[in-house]
Formats: C-alpha cells, sequence, structure tokens
C-alpha cells in the first residue's frame, strides 16, 4: 500500500487540511466537528480511490484516538446506523484501526453487540439488521473471528425451536441470518464449513415447516404469473442456496479490505459474549411477512429470479431509500451511482424495487409523496433512459390492472396521476381506450379515477384538451356546487324554504351565532309547531346547506363559514341521526367536487361538528352504495381511521410525559404538596381521556366492521349465484385493506371481534379475510 504523500488538491476528503486544521486550531468542539465529518463523508465522489481515502483517514483518525477515542467510535457507529449502504467501507475503517490500535477495536465491537442486545429488547427490528451486518461484515476486515458470528447465528436459528411462539419471530430472526451470509458466508465456509452447513440445514428444515395462510393477502397480483410471487423468506432461502452453490461467491458487493489483506491480516480479532436473546413478549410487534414483486422482464430471467446479486441490489438499492428519503435528489444521485456489475440491469431493478415498496401490503414502505417526488427526480437526472423505463413499468401495470390488487390500483392511480402533473399530462392516452370496452371494468374505474385525481391537479378544460376524445366520458362532471336553497323574496308554503330564507337573512345583515341559534329556535315554534323530530331533520338540513351557499365562492369561504358558526352547527346537530343529514346535505352540494367534500369533512372533524363513527356509517350506508367503489370514499374512511388513531396516540404520550414528572416531583424533597397535587390530577384526567379516546376508537372500528358485513351480506343475499362478482372482490379486498393497514389497532379488539362480529355463523367468505389476517401474527 502506498506510503506517499497526498497532494491532490481537489480531493473532498483533504485529510492534510485536517492536520492544518489541528495545528491552527486547538479547540476540541471544532476539531470534533472535522472528524464527524471526515467519518460521515468517506466513501463519497471523490478524485482519489475510496482505498488511498480510507488509508488516510485511518492514519488521522489514529493520531487523534487518545484525544477523542470515544467521538471516534462514536461517529463510526452513528455512520453505519444513518448509512447502512456503506457498510463495508466503515466495517475496512474499523479493520484498519483495529490493526494498529486493538483496544479501540475491542470497544467498537462492544458497542456493536451492546446496542444490538438493546434494540432487540426495545422490538427495533430494522436498526438490529443493520447492527448483524456490520458485525457479519467485520469478520472480512479480521475485526471479529468467525467463531462468535458463527455462535450468534446458531442461536438466532435456535429461536425456531422456541415453543409457543409467533412464527413472525421465528421468521425475523432466520432472515436476520440470511441477509446477512451474502456479507459473510465466503468467510465462513472457510474457517466453519461444518457449522456453516449444519446452521444451512436447520435453516432448511425451518422452511419446510413454516406456514403461510396469509400470502394471498399480500399478493399485488390475484392470479399467477411469471415470476411467480413468492414468500419472501422462501425467496431469499433461494437466492443464499444459489449463493452457497457458486462457492459462496458473489459478483456484486464492493469490498475495500481486500486492499488491505496484507495489513489486516495480521491484526487480532476479537470475540464477544453470546448475544442474549429477550424472551417473546406478546406485546412485541414483528415485521410483518412480505412477498416478493417482479416487474420489468430482463435478460435471462430463468437465470436473475433466485440469483444472491438480485437480492444484494434489491437492498442497496432499499437500504439508500431508508437513509436518503427527506432528500430525493441526493437519493436519486446515490442510486444512480450504483455499481452494475451483475447480470441485471440497474435500471430496471431500481424501478421495480420502487414500485415494490409502494405496492407492499399492507402499507407501503414509504410515504407516497417520497416515492413520487424520487421517481420525478429520477426521470429528470438519467431523461435517455429512466422515462423509457418507467414507461415501459407504467404500460405492464397498466395491462394487468385487472388483476392488480384494489389498494395497489389506489395507489398506482395516485402515484401516475401526481406524476403526470409534472410532465404536462404527456401521455399516450389513446393507448388506455380499450378500457371503454367493458362497463364498470377495474381498467375503465382506474382511468376514471386517474383523469379525476388529474382534474384537481389542474383543471377541468386542461384534462380535456389534454386527453383523447373517446376519454372525455370518463371525466367527473365540470366542478361545481348544487345547493339546493338560493336566497329569494318569494313566498313558500315549504318550512325549509322559508327557514332557509330567514337564515340567509341573517346572514346578509351579519348577525352573531347566537343571534342564528334565536332565529332557528324562533321557527321551531312558528314553522314546525314544536314539532321536535321534524325540525332537527330540517333544521340541519338547511343550515348546511345555506352555510356552503355563501361560501361556494372558495374553500376559504365555506371553511369560515363553518369555523363562524360552529356553535350553531353544534346547537342543532347534537346525535348521530342529524350528522348523518348533516353529511348527506354536504354530499348534495358538493358531489361534483370530491375535493373541496374531503376538505369539509377534515373541518367539521377538528371543530368535532361531526364525530368519526357517524362519517363511517354514512359511507358505508345504503345511501352511498353508489359510490362504494370510488377512490374518495376510502379516502375519507382511512381518514377517519388515522384520525381516531392519531388522537389516541397523542393523549398517551401526553399521560407518559405527565406520569414521567409526576415521579419525577414524587422523588424530589423540593415539590411542594399542591404541585402534587396538581400534577396527581392531571394524571387522572389525562388516564380518563386516553380511555375515553381509545373507547372511540373502538367504536369507529366495531362500526366499520359491522357495516362491513351488513353490506357483504346484503349483496350475498341478492346474488346468491354471482360467487365471483367484480363488486364483491372489491369490497373483501377493502375489508382486507382495512384490517392490514391498521393491524395493531385491530389486533387489540381481536377478542372482541371474534365473539361480536366474525363467529361461526359468518359467511365463510368473509370469514376467511379476518383468519388469514389473525395468521398474520399467529
Amino acid at each position: 500500500m502506498s506510503r506517499r504523500r497526498y497532494h491532490d488538491s481537489d480531493d473532498e476528503y483533504d485529510h492534510r487540511q485536517a492536520k492544518r486544521f489541528r495545528r491552527s486550531n486547538n479547540e476540541p468542539k471544532q476539531i470534533e466537528d472535522r472528524l464527524e465529518s471526515l467519518i460521515f463523508r468517506v466513501g463519497e465522489k471523490s478524485s482519489s480511490s475510496l482505498e488511498t481515502n480510507l488509508e488516510k483517514l485511518a492514519g488521522v483518525l489514529q493520531a487523534d484516538i487518545p484525544n477523542y477515542k470515544q467521538k471516534i467510535l462514536d461517529t463510526l457507529y452513528n455512520s453505519v446506523t444513518l448509512l447502512p449502504f456503506k457498510v463495508s467501507i466503515y466495517s475496512t475503517l474499523i479493520g484498519l484501526l483495529n490493526a494498529k490500535n486493538y483496544k479501540s477495536g475491542e470497544e467498537f465491537v462492544n458497542m456493536a453487540v451492546a446496542n444490538l442486545e438493546q434494540d432487540l429488547m426495545k422490538g427495533q427490528f430494522e436498526p438490529a439488521l443493520i447492527k448483524v451486518r456490520l458485525l457479519a461484515d467485520m469478520v472480512n476486515a479480521h475485526v471479529i473471528s468467525s467463531t462468535p458470528i458463527m455462535i450468534m447465528f446458531s442461536s438466532f436459528v435456535g429461536v425456531t425451536k422456541e415453543p409457543d411462539i409467533p412464527q413472525a419471530r421465528s421468521d425475523w430472526f432466520v432472515y436476520a441470518v440470511l441477509s446477512a451470509l451474502p456479507w459473510v458466508g465466503r468467510q465462513l465456509f472457510k474457517e466453519k464449513g461444518e457449522d456453516l452447513a449444519n446452521l444451512m440445514s436447520s435453516i432448511d428444515s425451518y422452511i419446510k415447516r413454516r406456514k403461510k395462510p396469509y400470502l394471498s393477502s399480500l399478493y399485488t397480483w390475484k392470479e399467477k404469473i411469471y415470476p411467480p410471487q413468492e414468500d419472501y423468506l422462501d425467496c431469499l432461502w433461494q437466492q443464499i442456496k444459489d449463493l452457497k452453490s457458486n462457492g459462496w461467491k458473489e459478483r456484486y458487493l464492493h469490498r475495500p479490505y481486500r486492499a488491505f489483506d496484507d495489513i489486516l491480516v495480521n491484526a487480532f480479532d476479537h470475540t464477544f459474549p453470546i448475544v442474549t436473546i429477550p424472551h417473546h413478549d406478546d406485546d412485541v410487534i414483528y415485521p410483518l411477512p412480505k412477498v416478493t414483486f417482479r416487474l420489468i422482464k430482463q435478460e435471462a430471467e430463468s437465470e436473475t429470479v433466485h440469483c444472491v446479486e438480485r437480492y444484494i441490489m434489491e437492498e442497496s438499492i432499499r437500504t439508500i431509500m431508508k437513509s436518503m428519503y427527506k432528500n430525493r435528489k441526493e437519493c436519486a444521485s446515490r442510486l444512480l451511482s450504483l455499481p452494475s456489475r451483475s447480470r441485471l440491469s440497474l435500471y430496471d431493478t431500481i424501478i421495480e424495487t420502487i414500485f415494490s415498496d409502494l405496492f407492499t401490503l399492507p402499507k407501503s414502505v414509504f410515504p407516497e409523496l417520497f416515492t413520487s417526488s424520487l421517481l420525478i427526480e429520477l426521470c429528470k437526472s438519467e431523461p435517455t433512459v429512466v422515462p423509457k423505463v418507467l414507461a415501459e413499468a407504467t404500460g405492464i401495470l397498466y395491462d394487468r390492472v385487472d388483476i392488480m390488487n384494489v389498494t395497489c390500483v389506489h395507489r398506482f392511480a395516485s402515484w401516475f396521476s401526481y406524476h403526470l402533473s409534472n410532465f404536462q399530462y404527456k401521455w399516450s392516452w389513446n393507448d388506455w381506450e380499450d378500457c371503454l370496452n367493458q362497463e364498470s371494468s377495474p381498467k375503465r374505474r382506474f382511468v376514471s379515477e386517474v383523469l379525476e385525481k388529474c382534474v384537481r391537479l389542474a383543471y377541468f378544460d386542461r384534462i380535456v384538451e389534454i386527453i383523447t376524445e373517446p376519454l372525455v366520458q370518463l371525466l367527473p362532471p365540470e366542478p361545481s356546487p348544487k345547493c339546493k336553497f338560493e336566497r329569494s323574496d318569494a313566498e313558500s308554503t315549504d318550512p325549509a324554504v322559508n327557514l332557509a330564507q330567514q337564515l340567509f337573512t341573517a346572514f346578509k345583515a351579519k348577525k352573531s351565532p347566537e343571534e342564528v341559534i334565536e332565529v332557528l329556535e324562533s321557527a321551531k315554534t312558528s314553522l314546525f309547531a314544536d314539532d321536535e323530530d321534524e325540525y332537527a331533520k330540517t333544521a340541519a338540513e338547511v343550515l348546511v346547506q345555506c352555510v356552503l351557499s355563501i361560501g361556494q365562492k372558495s374553500i376559504s369561504h365555506a371553511t369560515s363559514g363553518i369555523t363562524k358558526f360552529k356553535t350553531v352547527f353544534k346547537a342543532i346537530i347534537k346525535g348521530g341521526d342529524e350528522q348523518i343529514i348533516c353529511l348527506n346535505s354536504m354530499f348534495s352540494v358538493w358531489e361534483r367536487n370530491i375535493q373541496i367534500l374531503e376538505l369539509l369533512l377534515d373541518k367539521m372533524l377538528r371543530l368535532e361538528i361531526i364525530e368519526p363513527s357517524s362519517v363511517i356509517n354514512w359511507l358505508l350506508s345504503r345511501d352511498m352504495l353508489g359510490s362504494f367503489q370510488r377512490f374518495f370514499v376510502w379516502n375519507i374512511v382511512h381518514h377517519c381511521l388515522r384520525k381516531c388513531s392519531k388522537r389516541l396516540r397523542i393523549a398517551k404520550r401526553q399521560l407518559q410525559d405527565v406520569k414521567e414528572k409526576f415521579s419525577a416531583c414524587s422523588n424530589s424533597e423540593d415539590t411542594t404538596d399542591e404541585e402534587r397535587s396538581k400534577l396527581s390530577n392531571a394524571v387522572d384526567n389525562l388516564s380518563d381521556e386516553v380511555y375515553n379516546a381509545y373507547q372511540k376508537q373502538k367504536e369507529v372500528f366495531l362500526i366499520l366492521f359491522q357495516r362491513f358485513i351488513i353490506i357483504l351480506n346484503d349483496h350475498l343475499y341478492r346474488r346468491e349465484q354471482d360467487q365471483s362478482s367484480p363488486w364483491l372482490s372489491f369490497a373483501l379486498e377493502k375489508l382486507k385493506e382495512v384490517m392490514h393497514m391498521y393491524y395493531e389497532e385491530v389486533f387489540s379488539y381481536k377478542e372482541t371481534l371474534e365473539q361480536l362480529l366474525f363467529t361461526s355463523e359468518t359467511d365463510s367468505r368473509i370469514l376467511r379475510v379476518f383468519t388469514d389476517f389473525c395468521s398474520l401474527r399467529d
């Protein structure tokens, strides 16, 4: 290894500058910041080779270890955690430090093992995987001997023999071992060949006895395709077997430690005690199983389906996305700079992996906005290649819409409409005219939803100009309100019309909410002869219609009106029946502009004029069956469910904070009895708030599943012979979607659901969705 002085002034990682810095400025904080920057940035684009930079950085760190050892070790550890796609770079750097300073290497190993145990104890499985991979890769850098890694792997696989544990627990520990083998398998094969063979045999035995009743509920495609959709662990097992058949040699990973073999081989490697695996706890939520996603046909497809290079490439793409999801430009740049040293196309694999994460069930891996913005950035960064690959992938997805999971169709429509809005809505629209040949087909519904979302993102006339003439019939009506009552001086015998005129007059006179309530109370006697039921129904409808009528100019006018007359709404809309009337009235006004309808619903929910339970009852009522398959219904359903979950989370967090303060005050002699009493009361009040939020959330989920069962039973009763209708398939998939997307909440009500709703008397097709869901954690 060359020891020449470094003179390249263009290098971003100028270690001479770091030395000058230390000579010219002795402030520890500035030196620590500089060291941190050097460590984090190693491996970035540079005019010098990675090996040269690693050697020089190791020299700089070695010189500073006496004074800044803890800072250096902490930064190295944090770098691996935050930038796991550089794991081999940091393994090499740690190896070089270990070769010169055995004690530092030992401390780093102990830190990594301790943090791994802590992650397992807390149920933080994603960070734990990074630590397992780091420990495994440090075997290649001669920091750790192969013996403790082999013992750790064997103890992980030993979890599969624990009695009465969910399969998800044993799956994760087996996955942790398999996911590390591409990095360390070759070294273990050389040094621990017999132990590795026994480990592989144990894993094979476990893979064969696994049960997978949940698989069909996680499929993106409802029919068999090639390459087939596989359970994630089965697929990885086949890829590791492919690695084994090739002598544990892969052709993708860059291993910089190989350039330093003459240095590292003479270093003393470390051992560590057996990693403590916590006992199973029912409160721990293990990662849910997944299925593989294949879309773009690549060359030699039959050879690459189970090649280990595919797994390594996909894992590299995902680790970059997880690390850089807050910076789409940096993320796109790093993805496009990945090496393409395998039989797989880099661009095809990037697009396929991004779509795989977007269509992962039950939840997308990343927020849809990040996925959309990343694809846009990739297209802009490589305009000659990526748009073509993305267009090909989009075409394949459209061709498969008929067999695509309904949840994935929804995500596809959301992504594609947003993507088009950033590229002037240019698309080969004539290719989609085939959707017009079938009424109520999934393709027709998909194109209709895409066009509706495009209208939201642009405006009606713009989309009419862009699309082909045959597709115009799929556009929603031109957005405009449809108010039942208008201002008029004409007399009427209809009490509702008269009440509306009185309200319009009060609004025009700018009367206060209290005065408007007086107008309504007066009308109860003069117009409805104190008929409470008739007055309550009419007043709720007329009030909503009138407020939305005066606020129809813009969304800000409408929301201001609702906010101003909040007390009036609460005085009139008191129970569930009035809330349903309110919702029907809002829908009749803004049926042609769903975007405004959703915003107004959100406003009323935040002001607590209506309850999420009433919204669910309304959306899944017989009156709304005509819109059951429209995506906006499910957007609102999910919005209500998220709002309930958020309210409970906030209440729990507040309660936890107050409990911690109360505990600290109880142990402090400086706290007065009055302060303790206030905190004690706060704990009691927040405990009640948590209980109430939990009960409301439970009520919403119970109503939702009850309405689902009623609607499905009605359909099955009316169409008993039509066992595989598109409507039935859609409804069952939506039931499945709700269960899976909120699996933590639904599992907490599992016993109640089994006793009240999903009983032995429930239709087998509905019950199958629930039992498959329960198997995710069995």
